[in-house]
């Protein structure tokens, strides 16, 4: 979090079993939450992804 700028940055990766690389996002938005509602935010973005 960057909250002199009020912003934020996100990164995510996810691994398959072996620890390959499967797929990963970085975001960056201009924004002031605070670090748990940021962690929320990833985590909520992660799970989106694992849906088939």
């Amino acid at each position: 979090m960057l909250e002199d700028e009020h912003a934020l940055g996100i990164g995510v990766i996810i691994r398959d079993i072996r620890g390959h690389l499967i797929k990963g996002l970085t975001r960056f938005e201009r924004a002031s939450f605070s670090p748990k509602i940021v962690e929320a935010f990833t985590v909520k973005e992660a799970l989106s992804w694992l849906k088939f």
